[in-house]
């Protein structure tokens, strides 16, 4: 008898017949999976946000991510893919026909995430964000889930979507108005009509018209683009471009129109005696150079009427260095 003599002189000859021993060991290991893939659709099931659907011996359903890891143990009857963070799942029912395809029945839907989480009821809610006054929709109105923290934005027609827990509270905010927080529930409604109601009127620039008894001094607003009311104080801005020097003080007057007629907006009665007001104002006088300007802090504490809509002028008087008469600068500005 003859013997034959295996040598193996090949040092990558050895390398792989290592590799494909190791590979078969482990697809081996592999079919020993205590589950298969679920199949839907005449195939496996689709991955859905990073995890598909997989079913034990017994029938129950649970996930797996596609390294074939468990990620939720299979205890299901029935289970959806995930959606939104979600997937809807039972404990118990039926598969019945529909047509050419089924459907699984069960009264005890709940949902869980990607942690196996459960959570009792979600559902996707609906609605539209619109101004209170006038019912303009409010395009890019900001909606927050507090309790999961997710988030949207309210299309050009002013609707929204957003998928929550049931019981969640909703904030709705909107720049310029009041924010609403709101706890919905499914028994209730899951469509919304949210009216959203104003902070305050927003002074606008280009609505400002200023004047003076002097050619040259000016004087404008110059937060008037962001002031909302009731304000605190306006930031007013003086201009010279005169060849003279201007003086003036910090006594100042708010008026607004009435009937056509400028009228003082009443002062607070804590100062007025008698009739009379009792403000005093600093004896401190600014000085403006020729063809320069500067800023003035104008705060109306003792008017005890907050501006509200409407047409108002901010009064202020001057002289120059080289004249006895006093002049007076207004600047007018609309509120809507």
């Amino acid at each position: 008898m003859r013997k034959i003599m295996f040598r193996y002189t090949d040092v990558n000859g050895v390398i792989i017949l290592l590799f494909i021993l190791l590979f078969i060991m482990v697809c081996s290991c592999g079919n020993n999976k205590s589950y298969s893939i679920y199949q839907f659709d005449n195939g496996d099931d689709y991955f859905c946000e990073g995890l598909q659907r997989i079913v034990n011996k017994d029938g129950k359903i649970g996930f797996a991510d596609s390294l074939g890891n468990v990620v939720i143990e299979p205890r299901f009857a029935f289970a959806f893919p995930f959606e939104d963070g979600y997937a809807k799942v039972t404990d118990k029912g039926k598969s019945e026909p529909v047509g050419e395809h089924w459907t699984w029945v069960s009264d005890s839907w709940y949902y869980i995430d990607h942690e196996g989480n459960t959570y009792p009821e979600i559902f996707d809610l609906k609605g539209m964000v619109f101004d209170s006054k006038d019912g303009t929709p409010l395009n890019q109105a900001f909606v927050k889930d507090l309790t999961n923290l997710r988030a949207t934005t309210s299309k050009e027609d002013g609707s929204f979507s957003i998928r929550v827990n049931d019981e969640d509270s909703i904030n709705v905010s909107f720049v310029g108005y009041y924010p609403q927080t709101i706890k919905v529930a499914s028994s209730d409604s899951v469509y919304w009509h949210i009216a959203m109601k104003e902070t305050a009127p927003i002074i606008e620039p280009m609505l400002q018209k200023s004047y003076s008894t002097t050619p040259g001094v000016s004087m404008t607003v110059l937060n008037a683009d962001g002031a909302t009311l009731p304000f605190d104080s306006l930031n007013v801005v003086w201009r010279n471009n005169t060849n003279s020097t201007v003086f003036f003080g910090e006594w100042f007057e708010i008026q607004d129109k009435e009937n056509g007629q400028w009228k003082e907006l009443p002062i607070d009665e804590k100062y007025m005696d008698n009739g009379r007001c009792e403000i005093v104002f600093n004896m401190v006088a600014y000085i403006l150079k020729e063809a320069s300007s500067c800023n003035d802090i104008v705060k109306p504490w003792f008017y005890g009427k907050n501006l509200n809509r409407g047409v108002y002028r901010l009064v202020k008087t001057f002289h120059f260095d080289n004249k006895e008469r006093q002049d007076t600068a207004f600047v007018e500005f609309e509120i809507r």
